[in-house]
């Protein structure tokens, strides 16, 4: 029979529906994570003197030797994270990765299961207790 050569599994009208609708409100929830995170992070652009001794604080160079003795920082406040962070980009990340798992395949919301991990204490001490290595 044909259905035996097919290796596309056929589903009814109304899974595929429901697996869209499914996927669209998984788009919305991730989408207010990401809000989320930009509303109480407060990301911001680093400044111009932030871009300008970056590289040279890599390399060990003293702040007054850099600028002419000009050391001082512009303050910052402590709530404020650098658009450039870990966390900005991962949660950009995460809606993309919800996104392309809505539109192309499932195993794109593997990652979200990680973040379940990630943020649910006693999943986090069992992945810390199964990697950390033996003493």
């Amino acid at each position: 029979p044909d259905s035996l050569s097919d290796n596309v599994p056929r589903r009814p009208y109304v899974a595929i529906v429901s697996t869209w609708l499914l996927g669209a409100l998984h788009n919305v929830f991730s989408a207010c994570v990401m809000i989320g995170h930009f509303l109480c992070s407060r990301p911001r652009v680093p400044t111009l003197w932030h871009l300008r001794t970056f590289w040279p604080c890599r390399f060990g160079v003293p702040v007054a030797q850099r600028f002419n003795g000009d050391a001082r920082r512009p303050s910052a406040s402590k709530l404020q994270a650098s658009i450039f962070n870990f966390n900005t980009f991962y949660y950009i990340g995460f809606f993309l990765l919800s996104v392309l798992g809505s539109a192309f395949y499932g195993y794109f919301f593997a990652v979200h299961l990680l973040d379940i991990a990630r943020h649910n204490q006693i999943l986090s001490r069992v992945i810390r207790a199964v990697t950390k290595n033996g003493e």
